[in-house]
C-alpha cells in the first residue's frame, strides 16, 4: 500500500519542485534504494538466530534441484503458475500508470489506482483459510482467477472516461489476484512435503529457492512483455498518444493478463495434491518419522 500510494506522491511531489518528473522518478528510486538497504542491515543485525537445527545425515546437492522437478509435479504446476500470476500483476501494475495517465487523462489518479490495487487484500486475505476449507484448492483458485478476468474484462468494456466504474472494476480484479496471489503461497509447504515423501529428502531451502527463481522471473517477464506490445503499437513516451497507441495500452492492462490468466486456469488444472492425497503423504511422513525414532531408541531392529 505505501508503495502503490506514495511513490507516485513523492515522485510527483519532488517532480513538482524540481520541474522535472524523470528526476522525481530518479530521487523517489534512491530514497527507496538507501532506506530499503537501511533496513535490511538493521534486520540483519537485530535478528539472533534461536532454532537449534537438527544435523542430519543428507547432503543436498545441486542435482537434487533437477530430481525435483523431475518427481514433484505439484512443484513444477506451482512454479509455473508463479511465473504467470506474478507476470500479470507486474504488466497490470506497471501498464495500468499509462493507461491512467494516458488513456483516462488522469495523471493525478495514478496513486489512488495502485492503491485500489492493494486495498482489498486488508478485506481478503484473513478470510483465505475459510475459503480454502469451502472451496477446496482449486475451485478456490479457478474462482480468484475468474474474478479477476471479470475485473479486466469490465475495464476493457468501459470507456476511460467512466472513472467511477474503472476504478470499481480495478477493485474487482485486485480482490481476484490477491486472492490467488495469496493463496499460492500456502501450497509451497505442500510441495515440501510431497518432494520428501517422493525422494526422502526434506528440502524446504532448495524447494524456496526454486520458487523464488520462477517468480522473479516471471516479474521480469511482466516487466518486459509490455514494452514489447506497446512499441508495436507505437507508443512514445512523455507526449500525446495517437489513438493506435491508447489501444495498446489498454490491450496490454487487459486483454494480454486475461490471456495469462486463462493459460494459468488450465495449467493449475493439473495440480494433483489434493487434501486426500496430501492427508495420505503426511501420514505416511509421520509414520516414516516414528519408525525412525524407534530405530534411534533401539526400540525395533
Amino acid at each position: 500500500m505505501i508503495v502503490a500510494f506514495f511513490v507516485p506522491f513523492l515522485s510527483s511531489s519532488i517532480g513538482d519542485m524540481t520541474n522535472d518528473t524523470a528526476l522525481g522518478w530518479q530521487i523517489t528510486m534512491g530514497i527507496m534504494g538507501v532506506v530499503g538497504t537501511l533496513l535490511i542491515l538493521f534486520t540483519f543485525r537485530s535478528t539472533k538466530e534461536r532454532v537449534q537445527v537438527v544435523q542430519t545425515n543428507v547432503k543436498i546437492k545441486p542435482t537434487d534441484i533437477f530430481e525435483q522437478l523431475k518427481v514433484n509435479r505439484p512443484l513444477v504446476v506451482l512454479s509455473i503458475f508463479f511465473i504467470i500470476i506474478f507476470g500479470v500483476n507486474s504488466i497490470i501494475n506497471s501498464v495500468g500508470i499509462y493507461y491512467v495517465t494516458y488513456n483516462m487523462d488522469s495523471p493525478d489518479l495514478v496513486k489512488w489506482y495502485g492503491l485500489i490495487g492493494t486495498l482489498p487484500a486488508f478485506a481478503i486475505l484473513p478470510f483465505i483459510p475459510w475459503l480454502n476449507k469451502k472451496l477446496g484448492k482449486k475451485k478456490l483458485l479457478y474462482v480468484s482467477l475468474a474474478v479477476t478476468i471479470a475485473g479486466l474484462v469490465g475495464i476493457l468494456v468501459t470507456p476511460p472516461t467512466m472513472t467511477a466504474l474503472i476504478l470499481i472494476f480495478r477493485l474487482v480484479a485486485a480482490a481476484g489476484a490477491l486472492t490467488a496471489g495469496g493463496f499460492m503461497w500456502a501450497l509451497i509447504p505442500e510441495t515440501i512435503e510431497y518432494g520428501e515423501y517422493k525422494t526422502g529428502k526434506r528440502m524446504g531451502g532448495l524447494i524456496y529457492a526454486i520458487v523464488g527463481f520462477f517468480f522473479k522471473f516471471g516479474m521480469a517477464l511482466g516487466g518486459i512483455i509490455p514494452g514489447l506490445v506497446l512499441t508495436q503499437f507505437g507508443y512514445v513516451a512523455n507526449q500525446v498518444q495517437s489513438q493506435t497507441s491508447l489501444t495498446g495500452i489498454l490491450i496490454t492492462t487487459t486483454v494480454v493478463p486475461i490471456i495469462l490468466l486463462v493459460l494459468a486456469m488450465i495449467e493449475i488444472k493439473y495440480y494433483n495434491l489434493d487434501d486426500e492425497t496430501y492427508d495420505k503423504v503426511v501420514r505416511e511422513l509421520e509414520n516414516r518419522q516414528k519408525v525412525n525414532r524407534q530405530l534411534e531408541n533401539g526400540e525395533i531392529y
